[in-house]
């Protein structure tokens, strides 16, 4: 008989959400990333990503997308997110700090520049709620659009700066010509906010990067087609450390008052 009670808990994380995520994919902060050169042009105006992530490090710039030479969104190093629209400063930072290494968070950029509202064409969700932000400017109802979604090179996870992610992704998603509220991607259970299915359509240039395949963690399955090219990866990105399997990783922010070295990640 042991002498330790094994403990009994009601439910698994898994029982817990309607929608399962299976896989995410870690990005280690110095060369790992995905590349995609679009043939042509989408929807300029108006598109909307969703993604997952769980910062590994806070206090350290972390790119999460970019396109093009001047648009992007990252953590910035004194833990604000910023998202840069396209060139001449049109931006957004959030008015609050994210410094969690140790939860996942589900964040939502929608751009809809022919908005008549100046402060509605571009908008960012943190965990289903409008995030508070500041902007150096909007974009005009005028503008002939973002760099993101054009015949650029995007990546996820770096820019060409170069500045990498050290975090992990899941359920990277681009719907191209359409505006979505974050009720497309997710929904609260007992208060939480918590993933579900994607139903509608991605348009032309849309993706969804599941990670679902450790041989081939670039694959689009949105049917359209849109896969990308990882670089510095392999199958061991591959995690199951996901929004609905949240694992237990070091504090690095407790570590730097107690003497414990980061390792960022797994």
């Amino acid at each position: 008989m042991s002498l330790f009670p094994v403990p009994i808990f009601p439910f698994s994380q898994q029982s817990f959400y309607p929608y399962s995520i299976a896989n995410a994919c870690w990005f280690d902060g110095t060369a790992d990333y995905m590349s995609k050169t679009f043939g042509g042009s989408g929807t300029r105006t108006t598109w909307t990503i969703s993604v997952w992530v769980k910062r590994c490090v806070a206090d350290q710039n972390h790119m999460i997308w970019s396109a093009g030479s001047n648009g992007f969104a990252w953590f910035q190093s004194n833990n604000t997110i910023q998202w840069s629209f396209t060139s001449g400063g049109v931006q957004l930072v959030t008015t609050r700090l994210f410094r969690d290494v140790g939860s996942w968070m589900h964040l939502l950029f929608v751009a809809d520049t022919p908005d008549g509202t100046s402060t509605e064409r571009m908008r960012l969700y943190v965990n289903g709620v409008r995030e508070a932000v500041s902007f150096t400017s909007t974009p005009s109802a005028s503008q002939s659009g973002d760099w993101f979604n054009s015949a650029n090179t995007h990546y996820i996870g770096r820019y060409t700066t170069p500045y990498y992610a050290q975090m992990f992704m899941a359920n990277f998603q681009c719907v191209d010509g359409t505006d979505l509220s974050p009720s497309s991607f997710g929904e609260f259970k007992n208060g939480i906010w918590v993933p579900k299915s994607y139903s509608g359509s991605y348009g032309t240039r849309g993706f969804f990067l599941d990670f679902g395949n450790s041989a081939d963690l670039d694959a689009d399955v949105s049917g359209n087609g849109n896969d990308f090219t990882a670089t510095s990866m392999s199958a061991a990105n591959q995690v199951v450390d996901t929004p609905t399997n949240n694992e237990a990783v070091i504090d690095t922010l407790q570590s730097k008052s107690t003497g414990w070295t980061s390792i960022g990640a797994i």
